[in-house]
């Protein structure tokens, strides 16, 4: 099968609220990389306030 006959995969990741280090990192990474495998991501968290406005427009973030 060619990669062209696989389906993208949605992958929603669940986070705390976003700090510069340690595992909001991690998730941001998945997130950011993801798509090189074809996976499409979307992050929920409660709050993004710290996150990077460039980084953020980049990502599928969402905050509730």
């Amino acid at each position: 099968m060619s990669k062209a006959e696989f389906p993208l995969i949605d992958v929603l990741l669940f986070a705390g609220p976003f700090e510069l280090r340690g595992t909001s990192a991690y998730t941001l990474r998945l997130a950011q990389y993801a798509p090189v495998y074809d996976i499409k991501t979307r992050v929920v968290c409660p709050d993004a306030s710290k996150l990077d406005p460039g980084m953020r427009s980049k990502l599928d973030i969402t905050e509730f």
